[in-house]
């Protein structure tokens, strides 16, 4: 359950990282 919910956090901080770069 844990690993889930890191697996999660870390895919979102991934997405908002990537989305923040192409629009820079």
């Amino acid at each position: 359950m844990r690993a889930i919910a890191f697996f999660v956090v870390v895919s979102v901080a991934t997405f908002v990282t990537n989305q923040s770069q192409a629009q820079d």
